[in-house]
């Protein structure tokens, strides 16, 4: 949508700068390309002078205009250049639901330490996301599910970074094995009222009432360093 909006905008100004009339502050009044009258053939020397004033205020304000359309298209395209940049990374978090309670794990190192989680990671290269949500799972938890439901997408955009973060989201309700501690994580049961949301990402406040209730969204947070959301979206849906 962003893209969308700048290239309109762009394509706006440059056509209107292909057919710019220069207009005056003074009272908006506006100043036509074509002279009131011939300098040549000019009855008194009013005209003349008449004609020789709205010149000079019609080149005044045409290198002014010009000068402003150009920077505003600058800044435009940059900011779309910039939004463009952005790189896309497959993620997976697969949340883990029994009655009254959900597993969550303690990152212990990497991106997100310290912090309270679902399991999950990135997307292989030569695997689907939903492989990639089982493997993630096993890995850091020691679990293995026979069903996940795809429940959420959320695109994560941290203010500074390169990288888009494109987190598909799962829910599995029965599992098999014993939650277990890996090097990554460290797997805990919370009851569904006191989930510790202060120890967890801020956003997920907003979105794991309904991934509890088995309903489905989509979102977008913008994130200033890894405490503060700025700008975001969520959206429950009928399917992801």
């Amino acid at each position: 949508m962003f893209s969308q909006i700048c290239k309109s905008c762009c394509i706006q100004i440059s056509h209107n700068l292909n057919k710019m009339s220069i207009t005056t502050l003074n009272k908006f009044t506006v100043v036509s390309l074509k002279p009131p009258c011939d300098p040549l053939t000019a009855s008194n020397t009013r005209e003349q002078d008449r004609f020789i004033q709205l010149r000079r205020t019609y080149l005044q304000f045409e290198r002014s205009d010009f000068y402003t359309v150009y920077v505003i298209t600058f800044f435009l395209w940059l900011l779309l250049w910039t939004k463009e940049m952005l790189t896309n990374k497959l993620l997976t978090l697969v949340l883990v639901v029994q009655p009254g309670r959900v597993l969550l794990g303690m990152k212990k190192r990497g991106f997100g330490a310290g912090k309270w989680n679902g399991f999950g990671g990135k997307v292989q290269p030569g695997e689907t996301i939903e492989q990639a949500a089982r493997r993630e799972l096993l890995e850091e938890s020691g679990l293995t599910v026979d069903t996940l439901h795809k429940i959420g997408n959320i695109k994560f955009e941290f203010i500074g970074e390169t990288e888009l973060l494109d987190v598909h989201i799962f829910r599995a309700d029965t599992y098999k094995g014993e939650p277990t501690e890996s090097d990554e994580m460290r797997p805990q049961w919370f009851d569904t009222d006191k989930i510790p949301f202060s120890q967890m990402w801020a956003d997920d406040v907003q979105w794991f009432p309904l991934m509890l209730q088995k309903k489905k969204f989509l979102g977008y947070f913008k994130f200033h360093g890894h405490d503060v959301i700025v700008e975001h979206k969520l959206e429950e849906v009928e399917d992801v």
